[in-house]
């Protein structure tokens, strides 16, 4: 018969029955939550129960041990039938003294198939971190959240079901594999330990990876959310503060979906334009440093004849059969000068060329990653008014959300630092 878990923790301050004193419990089937005759409520309880074997009022037996080392007893739970002892590490709290009261929808999440990990829990309460895993040292950079989370959820497997991994899971993975797109490294979120693991596949320890793929959901979502760099240390006059995440929510959230795409984003019309700008420059340099020719001038202009336009044609993936720079090529050095952001003259300048020849792409994809990270920390509100201002740009807009309401020219200089005239 399969053993029956029900996962207790009580602590000693709240404590109202003497060591090893037998204390009646009830379980409720509908809500899996246990309760205790003189109206102690007990919430986040994990139960663990064959539906075979539940039964509604099913009466169990609580002895209490006091560890000596702990704030918290451990509980054994017995009846007639089934027997079942809690691990050593607080699992589950009893916060009140009252009949229960009601909750918010995303406070009842639904029981689990799977109970609360011993080896989750030992890992975690014994602090041991790095965790060796897959012959890596993994570096747990956000321990306590990680930890809380687990004691949240009862220290069940959050990405492994019966020691395989989820497709949530996987989506984690992906997404850490894929933070180079936001200019972040991905081997912060364990991308080097997790990168070849796909959904399905059995784990070798996996409470270990567990551990780490949570630490890689709250360290990314954390970078994606306020950023990677703490502003207030590069800026003394930096005044916003980090915006605070539930990542129990969050992870709820995931869970009910399927998907984690929504959560490990950025929902800003400004920071997408940014990304998608930063990944083209990155397979811009990339194409450049493949690309054979190059274009052996200093500057060109409509007109120009001579090898170096011909370079410049091929370049351009133009026809190569002559020397002139007419029409067709100004044509096309303006189409790549737009799309890399610089003057649209036409004319094949030193800075063009530079940016032709992939002597510069370094610059621009420093850029774009520098402004992706200071759009992470400025926490534009995702809805609702508020008014906007750029300050290089000497603009302001009223926004609504990501929607533009009203944008006008404003004044953001000093008497030392004025204004350019508009």
């Amino acid at each position: 018969m399969k053993l029956q878990v029900l996962t207790v923790l009580i602590p000693l301050s709240t404590l109202a029955v003497a060591d090893a004193q037998p204390l009646s419990l009830l379980l409720s089937d509908s809500k899996s939550a246990i309760t205790a005759p003189t109206g102690m409520v007990y919430e986040k309880i994990l139960a663990a129960v064959s539906p075979n074997s539940r039964q509604n009022n099913s009466t169990y037996w609580l002895s209490v041990t006091q560890h000596t080392d702990t704030n918290h007893a451990v509980a054994q739970i017995t009846d007639t039938q089934l027997l079942a002892s809690v691990a050593d590490t607080p699992i589950v709290e009893m916060v009140s003294d009252s009949p229960p009261v009601k909750t918010h929808e995303a406070d009842n999440f639904e029981v689990l198939p799977q109970s609360g990990s011993p080896e989750i829990a030992l890992l975690l309460n014994d602090n041991i971190n790095p965790l060796l895993w897959q012959g890596i040292n993994n570096r747990l950079r956000n321990f306590e959240a990680v930890r809380h989370l687990y004691a949240q959820m009862n220290y069940r497997p959050l990405w492994t079901d019966n020691g395989h991994v989820t497709r949530l899971a996987a989506q984690v993975i992906e997404a850490s594999k894929n933070a180079w797109q936001h200019a972040l490294p991905p081997q912060v979120y364990h991308s080097d330990a997790t990168s070849a693991l796909y959904a399905g596949q059995a784990v070798s320890e996996p409470a270990k990876f567990d551990i780490i793929l949570t630490d890689a959901f709250i360290t990314l979502k954390q970078h994606l959310a306020n950023g990677i760099v703490d502003p207030k240390k590069q800026f003394n006059t930096w005044n916003t503060h980090p915006e605070a995440l539930d990542f129990l929510a969050l992870y709820r959230q995931a869970f009910r979906s399927g998907h984690i795409d929504n959560i490990l984003s950025v929902n800003d019309p400004d920071y997408q334009q940014l990304q998608h700008a930063y990944v083209a420059a990155l397979q811009q340099a990339q194409n450049a440093q493949q690309h054979a020719v190059t274009v052996p001038a200093s500057s060109m202009k409509p007109g120009s004849r001579g090898a170096a336009v011909i370079a410049l044609r091929e370049r351009l993936g133009l026809p190569t059969d002559s020397d002139h720079y007419d029409n067709s090529v100004r044509d096309a050095v303006k189409a790549y000068q737009r799309a890399n952001g610089l003057g649209a003259d036409g004319i094949a300048g030193a800075n063009t060329i530079a940016h032709l020849n992939g002597q510069s792409s370094d610059n621009r994809i420093h850029q774009l990653a520098v402004n992706m990270e200071r759009l992470r920390w400025s926490r534009k509100p995702a809805s609702g008014s508020y008014i906007w201002v750029n300050i290089p740009a000497y603009r302001m807009a009223i926004r609504d959300g990501n929607q533009f309401i009203f944008e006008s020219d404003v004044i953001v200089g000093r008497p030392k630092r004025p204004t350019p005239v508009f």
